[in-house]
């Protein structure tokens, strides 16, 4: 399925949008691929940890967590519970991120949200759900519909990433980032994957 998407958005854009086109074909195919109902969990405290910081700093407190859980032998659900607040203050999270961990563990405790349930929703819907979350906005839950439940057509406004990426690919024009993106419909997330991976490798910046 991927290797024929990659094929529809080379075709779509070959001639309208070269740039688009060039960056495409420069990187190949990329991928989607849905995650485990039951990890959707851990999924969500990840997404939390890493709110307005960068790949390097939510990684490090990411390490800092999971060897505070494994230090005593419990579940990442379990961990997130009144009793475990300093400890978690302790990895570098803030207070705002600690309560988003404490509602979120409520959620799933009352079964107001659920791996399984999310599955059986577009991403519309995951939307709706994630954003009723405490401490989860448009950002967070446009990350969980696309890189969790691999949901094919998502464009984060949110993104700083993306939305300087795509000035770069339209040249700093909005009529053509509209048409950018009407064109690769219903395959947005995949141009998000394509722009990341532009300016993680410079080539976006360089054209």
């Amino acid at each position: 399925m991927t290797e024929l998407i990659h094929r529809e958005l080379l075709a779509r854009t070959e001639e309208s949008f070269p740039r688009v086109h060039q960056l495409v074909k420069r990187n190949g195919v990329v991928t989607l691929e849905k995650k485990d109902d039951d990890e959707l969990f851990g999924y969500l405290v990840r997404t939390v940890i890493g709110q307005q910081l960068s790949k390097k700093a939510a990684s490090t407190i990411w390490i800092r967590v999971t060897t505070a859980i494994e230090s005593v032998g419990c579940s990442i659900q379990e961990f997130c519970r009144d009793e475990n607040v300093d400890a978690l203050r302790n990895c570098g999270l803030s207070r705002f991120k600690v309560k988003a961990l404490m509602q979120l563990r409520n959620a799933f405790d009352t079964n107001e949200i659920s791996g399984s349930q999310l599955s059986e929703f577009g991403h519309e819907d995951i939307m709706r759900h994630i954003t009723k979350l405490w401490g989860f906005g448009q950002w967070s839950a446009e990350m969980v519909s696309m890189f969790f439940y691999a949901q094919p057509d998502v464009w984060s406004d949110k993104d700083a990433a993306l939305t300087r990426g795509m000035s770069l690919l339209s040249g700093n024009n909005k009529c053509q980032e509209d048409a950018i993106l009407d064109v690769v419909t219903p395959y947005k997330s995949y141009l998000s994957l394509h722009i990341w991976r532009g300016i993680d490798s410079g080539y976006i910046t360089a054209t």
